[in-house]
Formats: C-alpha cells, structure tokens, sequence
C-alpha cells in the first residue's frame, strides 16, 4: 500500500480551495431576483441588473490556478487517485458553474 504524501494532501485541499473559489465567484447577489415574471432566469438578471461582469476574468485565473495541480498531476504520472478525484471533481463543477449554468444567455 502506497503511503500518502504530504504534496498529495496539499494539492487535494488546494483543489478543493478552489472548488470553493469557483462556487463563490460564480455565484451572483442578483440571482435572488428571478421570479419567473419579467426575470425568467440568470441571464435576464444579469442582464438588467449587472454593470460589471467579472466572472470571465474570474473563470480564467481559477482555471490557471489550477496548473499547480496538473503539473503535479503529470510529474506523478497521475498515479495518485485523491488527487486525480479532486482534479475530476474540480473540472466537472468549473464547467457547470461557468459554462453550463450560462449557456442559454445571448452572448455564450
């Protein structure tokens, strides 16, 4: 049995840190005014409430704070199955949080 490393242990909660990161920037306050009426989803809301949208700018420094992980990830031959399930688990909710959840909205 393969000991767990302390890297291993860092790299996991880091990707976790940013799985948080990415729910936390993706999220918007204005959300809370979709009432089905005359705000019928995410992108009528951002588009009459929202001035600034920052989420772009956020999406690509999360995805290039991630390198650490795949560079790490490569140099270990993706051996280690925590991480891998981390990095995994990190991809999948990324591209729901970013992609996913805005590709009805007029300018995706």
């Amino acid at each position: 049995m393969k000991k767990i490393t302390p890297i291993s242990i860092i790299m996991v909660m880091y990707t976790w840190f940013l799985m948080l990161s990415s729910l936390a920037f993706s999220t918007l306050s204005e959300e809370s005014y979709i009432d089905g009426d005359e705000i019928k989803n995410v992108c009528d809301a951002i588009r009459v409430y929202i001035v600034d949208d920052y989420r772009g700018t956020m999406a690509i420094a999360i995805l290039l704070a991630f390198s650490p992980v795949v560079i790490y990830m490569a140099v270990r031959k993706f051996r280690g199955i925590f991480v891998n399930l981390s990095a995994v688990a990190f991809l999948i909710s990324w591209v729901f949080l970013f992609i996913i959840k805005f590709k009805n909205c007029p300018w995706y």
